[in-house]
């Protein structure tokens, strides 16, 4: 039984990886961070569902050789550490934009400083 709702989702995670499903509040991986912006949901929706297909497909498989109570202990333990990594990956994107921003808007200001010194040149 188990086994066979692990597949499911491993199913619904498919169309999340293949970038199908756009933002929305509902379906996929939900944060804050996400939906800020296109580019974000996306990237985090692959990243999310290329730890969690073959997690729910594997213990899918595993319901052949596993007991209803070891696949529980197993989902129970592993979710929260597959969340927990993607959790570590939004936060990478986050420093990552933020890093960027910070370039850019040192180059911008570099640019502005060279307008003004051309003009009062």
């Amino acid at each position: 039984m188990i086994g066979t709702i692990m597949f499911v989702f491993a199913v619904l995670c498919v169309p999340l990886f293949l970038g199908r499903i756009g933002p929305n509040p509902i379906f996929g991986y939900v944060t804050s961070f996400a939906r800020k912006s296109p580019s974000n949901w996306y990237h985090m929706n692959r990243f999310a569902s290329c730890l969690f297909i073959p997690f729910f497909g594997s213990l899918a498989i595993a319901e052949v050789f596993l007991d209803d109570k070891a696949l529980v202990w197993i989902l129970l333990i592993g979710a929260p550490l597959l969340f927990g990594i993607c959790l570590l990956e939004e936060w990478r994107q986050k420093f990552k934009q933020k890093r960027l921003e910070k370039k850019q808007n040192k180059a911008k200001t570099k640019t502005q400083k060279q307008k003004q010194k051309q003009k009062q040149a």
